[in-house]
């Protein structure tokens, strides 16, 4: 359950390769984490460290989950491509260009006009891990 951090063209292109370009995919979960927070004795601690986690699962094995972190978070773009189509992800690859990570839900690149119809998010950094454990329909990120 170790980090692979992402580094390089050639991290990310493994991380696509290995999940074979989230095809026949589902986005099942998302964590959003801004960084600050209202402390106990109700003083604001702003600390702007935005972080998201994306939990990933497909049919396929080896792997079947992967953990996706983008820490240092620029943009989130939450969007259905249409009803009830929040979670199936036909093809999507993680690309990174000019230092920033970017991963869309139906594979359009960061510069592209098309991408605010998706889901997609960039980042400063990224890492990742398998999570084969987490099969199944039990809520991670909110559990009840």
């Amino acid at each position: 359950m170790s980090w692979n951090i992402i580094k390089s063209q050639a991290d990310v292109n493994f991380l696509n390769d290995v999940f074979d370009n989230f095809h026949d995919s589902y986005l099942k979960e998302l964590c959003f984490v801004s960084g600050s927070y209202i402390g106990e004795d109700r003083s604001m601690n702003e600390h702007n460290e935005p972080m998201a986690r994306f939990l990933f699962q497909r049919q396929w094995e080896n792997p079947s989950v992967i953990e996706i972190e983008f820490s240092d978070v620029i943009q989130i773009n939450i969007k259905p491509e249409g009803k009830d189509e929040f979670t199936y992800i036909s093809i999507a690859r993680l690309y990174f260009h000019n230092n920033i990570f970017f991963w869309s839900a139906r594979d359009y690149e960061i510069h592209e006009d098309g991408k605010d119809a998706y889901t997609w998010v960039a980042a400063k950094q990224v890492k990742w891990r398998v999570r084969d454990e987490l099969l199944g329909n039990k809520k991670i990120y909110m559990p009840d």
